[in-house]
């Protein structure tokens, strides 16, 4: 396969999770839209499942960001040289349990 071709279907390829993603978003949006009006339509106050909501969407957002942190830190060991599938793996471990700690440490789980 030639060059031309590989970045062809690469760029198809992204082209589509671009779309499955933005889709995947729009409906997520819609569905939380409409429970929220059921809510209010039954007389339920709605601040307490977007709370819950928002604190779920926080501990997966600093879960990427510590996948993201063993990225670079993995990234910065492999241009100094220090490079093995162990040191792959304990990096990631690492950042991914230290933002899992972080997420879930007992003063942010508490109820307020």
């Amino acid at each position: 396969m030639d060059t031309g071709t590989a970045q062809f279907l690469a760029f198809g390829f992204l082209c589509m999770l671009t779309i499955c993603f933005v889709l995947a978003w729009f409906f997520w949006q819609r569905a939380r839209h409409r429970e929220l009006m059921l809510m209010i339509e039954k007389g339920i106050d709605p601040a307490e499942h977007t709370n819950k909501t928002g604190k779920a969407l926080r501990t997966v957002a600093i879960i990427l960001i510590g996948a993201g942190i063993g990225t670079a830190i993995n990234t910065i060991m492999s241009n100094l040289g220090i490079h093995s599938d162990g040191s792959t793996l304990a990096v990631f471990g690492l950042s991914i349990g230290a933002a899992l700690y972080y997420a879930t440490r007992p003063d942010q789980t508490k109820e307020k």
